[in-house]
This record gives structure tokens, C-alpha cells and sequence, in this order.
């Protein structure tokens, strides 16, 4: 389990690298449209860190909230496509309004996964 605590303290300080790095590049740009880099640093980021969460945390680990979040996902994407083959630009504005509440819950859910293997590793379970 220590193993995976140093994991998840790992995957915690790359998400919130990942989302300083995007405030840094607008301050330092002193423009607030480099936020948009936001979906290009953040969502990979994050995007990754589920695929490899998903596959190589044990269940008893995983937030109950990772199945819903996984859910929201692809129901976003599904009708940011459909919104865009039907109308256009819907489907990007819609992916823009919603990804950084889904990058939020996803750094939740990392928070409230290391809070929980923070206990177990103190409780001495394997």
C-alpha cells in the first residue's frame, strides 16, 4: 500500500502542477485567453492519470465516485460530438464549459483516494 500512496502523492503533484503550470503561463503572458492552454496541460494530464488509475488501483481503493466521474466523461464527450456534427461550434463551447468542473471532481477524487491510503498505510495494512 506504500507503494501506492507514493503513487498517488505523485499523481496528486502532477494534476496540480498541471493546473498551476496553466495560471502561470496566463499571468506570465499577462493574458487571460493563455487559460485556454488549460485544455491542452490539464486534460492530458488527467485523461492519463484515470486510464492508468482505472487499470492499476485495486477496487477497495478507488473512490465510489470514479465510476460517475468516468460516466460524465464520455456522456461530454458524446454530446459534444453530437452537438458539433449537428450545429457546429456547440460542442467545443460545451466541452469548454464543462472540463473544468471534471477536472475539479477529478482532483477530488485523487485527494480523497491518497486521504484514504494515508489511512490505511497508518493503520499498517497490507
Amino acid at each position: 500500500m506504500k507503494t501506492i500512496l507514493q503513487y498517488k502523492y505523485f499523481d496528486l503533484c502532477v494534476q496540480l502542477a498541471a493546473c498551476l503550470a496553466t495560471v502561470i503561463i496566463a499571468i506570465v503572458g499577462n493574458d487571460t485567453a493563455l487559460l485556454m492552454s488549460f485544455y491542452f496541460i490539464v486534460g492530458p494530464v488527467q485523461a492519463f492519470s484515470s486510464i492508468i488509475n482505472n487499470v492499476t488501483l485495486p477496487e477497495q481503493i478507488k473512490h465510489h465516485t470514479r465510476k460517475p466521474y468516468r460516466w460524465a466523461v464520455w456522456i461530454l464527450i458524446a454530446l459534444a460530438v453530437l452537438a458539433t456534427v449537428c450545429t457546429g461550434f456547440v460542442g467545443a463551447i460545451l466541452m469548454m464549459a464543462f472540463s473544468p468542473f471534471l477536472a475539479i471532481w477529478y482532483l477530488l477524487i485523487t485527494l480523497k483516494e491518497v486521504s484514504l491510503l494515508r489511512l490505511i498505510v497508518a493503520d499498517g495494512i497490507q
